[in-house]
């Protein structure tokens, strides 16, 4: 068995997905930064007993766990507006093009996962059992088949 039109067809799905996801990282990257900028969003303060995060301002996307229900509600908004500005499709009103473009990724991963694994080298592949560095090789050395 060599490689097969289900492994050639969840190879390209794969690639155009992380394609996808690589350009709309940094459009919402950019525009969730903007938005933290503008308000400058403390910590809230259930995060007071931690020295390092009290009264702290918030701009890094990835720390907005840390914003108050309220500047929540308010960040929300305004990147949801960002997103329609910037011409970004998402599958619900609420969701974020970036996840939504994250899990289209994953999913593909596991479809590629799931058709290279058929093959006979591969012995007995099952993508649940997978390191994450494991799960990162193979999909390195699936894209380019030797």
């Amino acid at each position: 068995m060599g490689i097969t039109q289900e492994m050639v067809s969840a190879a390209e799905t794969y690639l155009l997905a992380k394609v996808l996801e690589e350009a709309v990282e940094p459009v919402v990257t950019q525009y969730s930064k903007e938005v933290l900028e503008k308000y400058q969003f403390k910590a809230s303060s259930k995060w007071d007993e931690f020295d390092e995060l009290k009264g702290s301002v918030i701009l890094d996307p990835k720390l907005t766990y840390l914003l108050s229900e309220d500047d929540w509600a308010i960040y929300s908004a305004e990147t949801f507006k960002a997103r329609d500005l910037s011409g970004l499709k998402v599958s619900r009103p609420d969701n974020c093009p970036y996840l939504e473009a994250k899990n289209h990724r994953v999913i593909a991963e596991n479809a590629l996962i799931d058709a290279v694994a058929k093959h006979p080298k591969l012995g007995n592949l099952q993508r649940h059992l997978l390191t994450l560095d494991e799960r990162a090789k193979l999909l390195e050395e699936s894209k380019c088949p030797k």
